[in-house]
C-alpha cells in the first residue's frame, strides 16, 4: 500500500485548489460562452436569410398591392358613379311623373272642363326589376256624367303613353247634383 503524505502548507494548498476551481470555472464559462456565441450566430443567419426572403416576397407582393390599391380607386369611383346614375334615374322618375301629370290636365281640358282629377298615384318599379314590370298609374277624381268619364279613359288610351286603360269604378258623387259621377281609372304605363 502507497501512502503519500503532503507536506504543502494549507495556504498554499487553498492557493491551488483555488486556482483548480477558478481554471475549471473559466473553462467552462468559456465554453458556455462560446456554444451561446455560436447559437446566437445561428439564430442571427436565420434571421438574415428570414429577411431577405421577406425582401423578396415583398418584391414579388407589390404589383398586387398596386393591383390591389387601383381596385379599391376603381370600386370607390363605381360607386360615386352609381350613386350619380341613381341620381339622374331619380330626377328622371321625377320629371316622367310631372310629364304625366301634363299628360293627365291635356286630357281633362280637351274634356271642357267635365272631368276633375283629385287624386293621382302611380307606381315605379325598383330599379332591379324596372325592365320587367310596368308603372301602375290610378287617377280618382269627378266627371259631369258617366260619358265624361269615358271619354277622360278614351283620351288616355289615345295618347299612347299607356298600354292599357281601365275604369275601375264609377259611382255618384255625393252632394252635388244627381249627374256627377267619381271614378277611379287603372292604367299602366
Amino acid at each position: 500500500m502507497n501512502h503519500s503524505i503532503n507536506l504543502i502548507p494549507p495556504a498554499t494548498q487553498r492557493r491551488y485548489a483555488l486556482r483548480r476551481v477558478l481554471r475549471v470555472g473559466v473553462t467552462w464559462l468559456a465554453a458556455s460562452g462560446a456554444c451561446t456565441a455560436a447559437l446566437l450566430g445561428v439564430e442571427w443567419l436565420r434571421g438574415v436569410s428570414t429577411l431577405r426572403e421577406l425582401m423578396e416576397l415583398e418584391a414579388r407582393y407589390a404589383p398586387f398591392v398596386r393591383i390591389a390599391e387601383e381596385s379599391e380607386a376603381l370600386r370607390s369611383k363605381i360607386a360615386g358613379l352609381q350613386s350619380r346614375e341613381e341620381v339622374a334615374l331619380a330626377i328622371g322618375h321625377e320629371e316622367s311623373g310631372l310629364a304625366l301629370l301634363g299628360l293627365l290636365s291635356r286630357a281633362a281640358a280637351d274634356l271642357d272642363g267635365t272631368v276633375y282629377f283629385d287624386h293621382l298615384a302611380y307606381q315605379v318599379p325598383s330599379t332591379e326589376n324596372a325592365s320587367s314590370l310596368s308603372r301602375r298609374v290610378q287617377i280618382s277624381g269627378v266627371g259631369l256624367d258617366g260619358v265624361s268619364v269615358a271619354g277622360f279613359a278614351t283620351k288616355l288610351r289615345e295618347s299612347r303613353v299607356f298600354k292599357d286603360v281601365a275604369v275601375q269604378n264609377t259611382q255618384p258623387y255625393g252632394g252635388g247634383a244627381a249627374s256627377l259621377r267619381e271614378f277611379t281609372v287603372l292604367g299602366s304605363l
